[in-house]
């Protein structure tokens, strides 16, 4: 299984993004422990749409991630047994240097976050962040800002 080592900050706002690519993206838990999702991503340049479903391991900055295609129907499937509204994102992705910065606003600017990926460990920990003007924090260790997290807490508020 592949492993997603990633580092996330929490934002005031987004920068400018001139050649941004912009899509919006729909979140559905099938579960929190093991973490399950599925996921409708449509590209606002060219209304592609694909879905997909994750399964991810516990951890911060490393962690085991699948990720595979589904069809239509599983994530329609998902959104009629799972009664709780998905996580709505809007997404931005905007490569800086070797790296791509993808950029999401959570539920309508409940809250806005930057997400990098790395290669190796030692890589997440030596770099840094090209907009610091705009971070309130670095998010990384702090559950809270897990989405599956945030998805409990969304749970809570429609039971």
């Amino acid at each position: 299984m592949p492993t997603e080592i990633e580092r996330k900050w929490l934002l005031k706002t987004f920068p400018a993004m001139e050649g941004a690519s912009h899509s919006e993206v729909e979140i559905i838990y099938l579960s929190t422990e093991p973490e399950i999702r599925v996921r409708k991503k449509v590209d606002l340049h060219n209304e592609k749409c694909k879905y997909i479903i994750t399964l991810k391991s516990d951890g911060s900055v490393s962690r085991k991630e699948y990720e595979s295609k589904v069809n239509k129907e599983i994530f329609e499937g998902a959104k009629i047994l799972v009664p709780t509204p998905p996580i709505n994102k809007e997404q931005y992705k905007l490569q800086v240097d070797e790296h791509m910065i993808v950029f999401n606003n959570v539920n309508n600017n409940t809250f806005l976050y930057a997400e990098v990926e790395f290669k190796t460990e030692d890589e997440a920990n030596k770099y840094i962040f090209p907009f610091d003007d705009i971070v309130i924090k670095e998010v990384t260790y702090d559950p809270k800002y897990k989405m599956k997290n945030y998805w409990k807490e969304t749970v809570k508020l429609h039971s």
